[in-house]
């Protein structure tokens, strides 16, 4: 591989100003940069790569390290103050590398010996000058460091869903050439620094599963069987609406989701039963270094069972790499109302969604299919008037049957959607279709969560009795 980046660098209109009112600027500067790369790898062996790169970089001072002096304890201005550098040069660095990667069977280990030739480093120095300790950012003329590094990552170290990265690393640098001020010069020239650095972390990327199993007893009670692997689990089993009807409040301890997590929920509904599950709070997607986050729902419903998915809404963090997969299978005579609330950033907190993306996946198999992709730079779909409009919440309600609903039954609940739409706030940004025999959807913007939850509980509220006869219910865990 081989790369070249260009750099221009600009400092322009600079100036400071004492508390005497006296005003110095400073000349403009500029300076371009070129900085080649180049890697070649080999593999060795099926379980060993060997790699080799050189570089140059650079990192040009700051306005602070330039102008940092310049005025007295008394506020006013000290003409050459040996504290402001407005010359300084940036620090041109040439690194070379050697580096050896073993795969131990999805583990790694990686050795790299390294070689850092820098010249014009910026650091810090301190010198007494007119009797007075004086600190100022100078040019160090040229460090040499030699140096090896140790890494070792391991995955489901121990306990599945467990991963831990560490690494060493030994440098000796030494001062070849030094021309900011010092005491004496050349005093430090030859001066050596050893530098030792363990690292380890445990990142957690957590690999929960949870399994459901609803079943029907002969009096008519629908017990729940739950297994887990992983953080994911039920907090509570609740029987507000007697015994046919189970509330399953599911949580995840770590209390988010993040880079490298796999999180699965799979649930099985015999024929007959009820089951309506939700959470005490928010979903959170974090921000990520790198890696998906994902979560992934399967629910499987027999003959007669019904199911509600009431999930709280989702939050996506600014740099969040996010992926929500749903899938429902619903045999004949099943029936369903789910919900999905979707909050981009946090605005409010003046947090919003800069960077990342957020996408998901809701499927009825052939039936309905929605799968969109909520990238933070795709502006048209996130700015546009054909698109959210600058809304940040994006919400989807749901009544799905496993066969084709008649054509009344089907009109009542549009209809009850549509009449609690148009006396809603939100009104001008809420719609209703039916894009499918058996489907029934409400889709609606918003700018904060909490008028899309109060919309889309009103028309579940209107659904459960339309449909099955059954007052609104609300989980008890949404009150507390």
């Amino acid at each position: 591989m081989i790369g070249l980046r260009a750099e221009q660098w600009v400092a322009t209109h600079g100036s400071k100003t004492a508390a005497n009112g006296t005003v110095v600027t400073y000349t403009e500067r500029k300076q371009h940069a070129l900085s080649p790369k180049l890697a070649i790898g080999f593999q060795a062996t099926p379980d060993l790569t060997l790699k080799a790169s050189t570089g140059r970089a650079l990192r040009f001072p700051t306005a602070g390290e330039l102008y940092q002096g310049g005025v007295s304890a008394t506020g006013v201005y000290t003409p050459n103050d040996p504290a402001t550098n407005p010359t300084l040069k940036p620090k041109n660095g040439w690194t070379s590398e050697l580096s050896a990667l073993w795969n131990l069977g999805g583990n790694s280990l990686r050795t790299s010996l390294f070689h850092e030739n820098t010249r014009d480093a910026l650091y810090s120095q301190t010198a007494i000058i007119d009797s007075k300790s004086v600190s100022s950012v100078q040019n160090i003329g040229r460090i040499e460091t030699l140096g090896i590094e140790l890494a070792l990552t391991a995955a489901d170290l121990g306990v599945k869903g467990f991963d831990l990265s560490a690494s060493t690393t030994f440098a000796d640098s030494k001062i070849k050439a030094n021309r900011g001020f010092v005491s004496a010069p050349g005093d430090t020239l030859g001066s050596t620094c050893e530098q030792h650095e363990t690292l380890s972390s445990a990142p957690m990327a957590w690999h929960g599963h949870l399994s459901l199993d609803y079943r029907h007893d002969l009096d008519g009670r629908t017990t729940a069987l739950d297994r887990h692997e992983g953080p994911l689990r039920v907090l509570r089993r609740l029987y507000p609406e007697g015994p046919g009807i189970c509330h399953h409040v599911l949580v995840h301890p770590p209390g988010g989701i993040v880079g490298g997590d796999r999180l699965h929920i799979d649930a099985s509904l015999a024929e007959g039963t009820h089951a309506l599950i939700t959470t005490p709070s928010a979903t959170r997607f974090y921000r990520s270094a790198g890696e998906l986050a994902a979560q992934d729902l399967r629910a499987r419903l027999a003959p007669g069972a019904r199911l509600e998915w009431l999930p709280l809404e989702t939050l996506v963090y600014d740099a969040a790499l996010a992926e929500n997969r749903m899938r429902f299978e619903l045999a004949p005579g099943a029936e369903m109302i789910g919900w999905d609330i979707v909050a981009l950033g946090l605005p409010s907190a003046n947090l919003p969604f800069r960077r990342g993306h957020y996408q998901q996946h809701l499927e009825l198999p052939g039936r309905w299919l929605e799968r969109g992709r909520l990238a933070a730079d795709d502006l048209p779909l996130l700015n546009a008037p054909l698109g959210l409009a600058g809304h940040t919440v994006t919400a989807t309600l749901w009544f799905a049957a496993g066969q084709a609903l008649t054509g009344a039954r089907r009109e009542a609940l549009l209809d009850a959607a549509r009449a609690l739409s148009d006396k809603h706030p939100l009104r001008a940004t809420v719609g209703s279709t039916a894009p499918e025999d058996g489907v029934v959807v409400l889709r609606l913007l918003a700018q904060r969560v909490e008028p899309a939850f109060e919309l889309l509980c009103q028309v579940r509220a209107a659904w459960r009795g339309l449909a099955w006869g059954l007052a609104a219910q609300p989980p008890r865990i949404w009150r507390s």
